[in-house]
């Protein structure tokens, strides 16, 4: 395959000599990778799957010139005789067979005839050519044209590449100037196939809320507790890399679709549908008891009925459902190989519910000035509690954390929960460290599941006052309920 990269060989800053000005050269090397010669190798395999590394072989002829030939002095030597070194080096791929000096050479004529003996092993993957007299490869008629033809064979099932640089040099004058080039692919590898779960579909931003206001509460998604289907994203297979060796053997089609979505809470849950844009959707069932849902195409599939499909939950409706996040997984067949996806995101679903405002500046550890405490009113014993904190001045991530079963729900609907204990428990989930600073502070916020509970924060100062924060709401723009 001409690759016609015209990579430049950037020319080093001209170099003044006695008697002339060296003229600047600026080069290009012109690249054809082949199967031994023979014809066009497939520069983009899939040897991910198929993990076959024998035969894969090629030759990188490269062929240089200077654009400036014709011109006095092409390669900056001032008209005088010089050695030209080209070095090549491969990366994740080695000669494959011995490479010598016999595979350089001119056209005809004298560009190129005389070259230092050199040897590199099989399973070398740089050399250096010494050419005498590289000014007389000034590109001008076939006399001109510097060709080398280096093989090569994959080391490893990774993308290989190669770099050319070219320096020349004036023994009589101790000139050197050099020409360095980065060069570029030699072969690409990928997958024959990617699969991927996404929140794309633009329907992923309707409602995903469970209401609270059912019997049994979260049964079904909206206010009106009527949706028992939600959209969570998308899952997309596509196209990659079509050969399967560097010879050009097509992949064969991908076969035997393997989806899969699990739970941490199955209950309530009937199925999921991945959609199938030229058949029938691909409903995953519950596998048993667990918490894993599972469907499948067997035979061929057709990559454009899976190019953009929507994957939705749906709940029974009459089981209450928990807030949670999905684990997606897929896989598909391709010559002998199994493929399985590179991404996997879904939206997860929530659960209506009281939110608090969001508390700054929260002190996450005891403190000796004052402590941060918050009082919960209206709760029941068992609605569900979420905290999250966010903003860490150690820098850490935000994070959430179910604290239900540590708080303390008395018979009057109150709860009492300090910073430090919040800290505390965030800490032993590996949620954040508490003792990572000298102050551990972040901004704090509830979700209650349950409607009319309201959160506030005191302040109790070492002295035994209490101040209350008010103004919290205010600043947060968030009226408790």
């Amino acid at each position: 395959m001409k690759i016609w990269q015209k990579v430049l060989l950037g020319g080093a800053a001209a170099v003044a000599m006695t008697g002339a000005a060296n003229a600047q050269a600026t080069d290009t090397i012109t690249l054809d990778v082949t199967q031994n010669g023979t014809g066009d190798v497939a520069t983009e395999v899939n040897l991910v799957e198929t993990a076959v590394l024998a035969g894969q072989t090629g030759v990188l002829e490269i062929t240089i010139t200077p654009n400036n030939g014709g011109g006095t002095d092409p390669w900056g030597v001032s008209g005088l005789s010089a050695a030209g070194f080209v070095t090549l080096t491969y990366t994740n791929a080695v000669f494959g067979n011995p490479v010598s000096e016999t595979v350089v050479g001119g056209t005809t004529g004298t560009c190129g005839s005389s070259v230092t003996p050199v040897t590199a092993s099989s399973t070398a993957s740089t050399v250096t050519f010494e050419v005498a007299n590289i000014e007389e490869c000034d590109g001008q008629g076939p006399n001109g044209v510097l060709q080398i033809e280096v093989p090569f064979a994959l080391s490893s099932l990774a993308d290989a590449n190669f770099s050319v640089g070219v320096t020349t040099v004036n023994a009589t004058l101790a000139d050197t100037t050099a020409y360095e080039v980065n060069g570029g692919p030699l072969v690409e590898t990928g997958p024959a196939y990617t699969l991927a779960f996404d929140t794309d579909n633009p329907d992923v931003a309707g409602n995903r809320q469970l209401a609270l206001g059912l019997d049994p509460a979260f049964s079904a998604f909206d206010t009106a507790g009527t949706d028992t289907d939600a959209i969570l994203g998308e899952f997309k297979l596509t196209a990659g890399f079509a050969a399967a060796d560097l010879q050009g053997t097509a992949v064969s089609a991908p076969q035997d679709l393997a989806l899969s979505i699990t739970a941490q809470d199955a209950a309530g849950i009937q199925d999921f549908v991945v959609e199938n844009g030229g058949g029938t959707d691909v409903t995953l069932s519950r596998v048993g008891t667990t918490n894993e849902f599972t469907g499948t195409v067997s035979g061929a599939v057709t990559v454009a009925d899976f190019a953009d499909s929507a994957v939705t939950v749906n709940l029974t409706g009459t089981d209450t459902v928990a807030a949670q996040t999905f684990t997606p997984t897929a896989s598909v067949t391709a010559d002998t190989a199994t493929i399985e996806q590179t991404a996997a995101a879904l939206e997860g679903i929530t659960r209506d519910g009281s939110p608090s405002a969001n508390f700054s500046w929260v002190a996450l550890e005891d403190v000796t000035a004052s402590q941060n405490v918050f009082r919960f009113k209206g709760l029941t014993e068992g609605d569900r509690i979420i905290a999250s904190v966010s903003e860490l001045n150690t820098g850490e991530a935000a994070a959430s954390l179910d604290i239900t079963s540590d708080v303390t729900v008395s018979a009057g609907g109150e709860a009492v929960l300090t910073g430090a204990q919040l800290g505390d428990l965030f800490t032993a989930a590996a949620l954040i460290d508490n003792t990572a600073a000298g102050v551990t502070r972040g901004t704090v916020d509830f979700t209650v599941e349950a409607e009319a509970v309201n959160v506030e924060r005191l302040l109790f100062s070492g002295n035994g006052g209490i101040t209350t924060m008010d103004d919290d709401d205010l600043r947060s723009g968030v009226l408790n309920p």
